[in-house]
């Protein structure tokens, strides 16, 4: 049986490996979140209808709290005591109970003792152009507003992320987004095996004296 080997030089350019696909998840309960160790999955979305008490907080919340920012390392225990720092956590412990539970829910299903906890009264793009995070993997939730737009994987021309140069280019009819309320877990760059895999997304565009409360979840570094 004749054996073709191939005698090129071994400096010669070799075609690129293509991307792997990466798929997203949705659920009605966080019982979702699990599917976030599938390789094959960037985004994980928990589907839910804010609780009234909860909307009524958040209200509260952006009407007494202007420029509302709060960046802590958390424990779950510690959560309390990081909001009530800020504001009297009493007055809205609906809206307390929800972030705790969402601490404890993203600290079990990664094994962590700490989170970076971000939140903030948003009314312009933070990050208005479509980029990958530089992270494992972020949980971010909207209160108040649209939630962040996303790009299927199979949308995106991922060779112009991260140039300054270049606009990313997609399909404009691909963009999808997060409710408010729903809750994202977004697989980055720096997750174990997703290189080239990392969710594409960026802020939604607010109209003028539109508010959101926007809070993310991060591996504590």
């Amino acid at each position: 049986m004749a054996i073709n080997v191939d005698l090129a030089p071994t400096n010669r350019r070799r075609r690129a490996s293509p991307i792997p696909e990466r798929v997203w998840v949705e659920g009605n309960t966080a019982g979702a979140f699990g599917d976030i160790y599938r390789d094959d999955v960037n985004l994980v979305v928990w589907k839910r209808d804010l609780p009234e008490s909860v909307r009524r907080d958040v209200d509260w919340l952006l009407d007494t709290q202007p420029g509302l920012a709060i960046a802590e390392t958390v424990a779950p225990t510690g959560v309390r005591e990081a909001l009530d720092g800020v504001f009297t956590e009493s007055s809205v412990s609906a809206f307390c109970d929800d972030v705790t539970s969402l601490v404890n829910k993203f600290c079990f299903l990664f094994d962590l003792q700490r989170v970076g906890m971000r939140l903030a009264e948003v009314t312009t793009a933070m990050c208005p152009k479509f980029h990958v995070d530089r992270v494992p993997c972020r949980l971010i939730t909207s209160y108040r507003s649209t939630g962040t737009e996303w790009l299927p994987h199979g949308s995106v021309d991922r060779s112009s992320l991260g140039s300054r140069q270049r606009s990313v280019a997609f399909d404009a009819q691909a963009i999808r987004h997060l409710q408010c309320g729903d809750v994202g877990l977004l697989k980055g760059e720096e997750w174990i095996g997703n290189a080239n895999g990392g969710l594409v997304h960026r802020s939604p565009t607010l109209r003028a004296g539109e508010k959101r409360l926007l809070l993310t979840l991060d591996f504590a570094r």
